[in-house]
């Protein structure tokens, strides 16, 4: 348990490496994470937890999963932040291959989930609420599946143009 601030590097690894809190009901908490490149790993019941900092923008996104292989996010919390009422900021993912969001909670975001240039794209059992625009915001994505989530009580910020789509 504890806050760790950024999540420090993540390696490639030539077999799965899960990365897991050792106390699942007091989980280690990370505030920025960019494992871009990693390889063969399962981060497993952590706490991504985002705090809006004034003069950042609607997209910024302080964890984002870039040309990484073989990687999974499951049972995790991705805890975003308001910003005059409404959620701020994003996860995001691009350029990937077997990426993995699985039984995953969205809460307080701008945008819950965006990616794209991705092969292999799973996204199942998540629970996704509290968000200010779209729930997944993906595109250009090769074989995917979109299965047993739940998106419930979205909330816009009147006159952003928020469109509030689940998908």
């Amino acid at each position: 348990p504890g806050n760790y601030g950024k999540m420090p590097k993540i390696g490639n690894y030539s077999s799965t490496v899960t990365i897991v809190s050792s106390d699942t009901n007091n989980p280690a908490v990370f505030s920025e994470a960019y494992p871009n490149g990693s390889k063969n790993v399962v981060i497993d019941s952590v706490i991504f937890d985002y705090t809006y900092s004034s003069g950042q923008k609607n997209t910024h996104g302080p964890f984002q999963f870039i040309n990484v292989t073989n990687f999974t996010i499951q049972n995790s919390l991705f805890d975003g932040d308001l910003n005059n009422g409404a959620g701020f900021g994003r996860v995001l993912f691009r350029n990937s291959n077997n990426i993995t969001f699985d039984n995953n909670e969205f809460i307080k975001w701008w945008k819950a989930l965006t990616g794209g240039n991705t092969t292999n794209f799973t996204f199942i059992n998540n629970n996704v609420h509290q968000i200010r625009s779209d729930g997944l915001a993906i595109g250009e994505i090769n074989q995917s599946l979109i299965e047993n989530n739940w998106f419930h009580d979205f909330g816009g910020l009147a006159g952003s143009g928020d469109h509030r789509d689940s998908i």
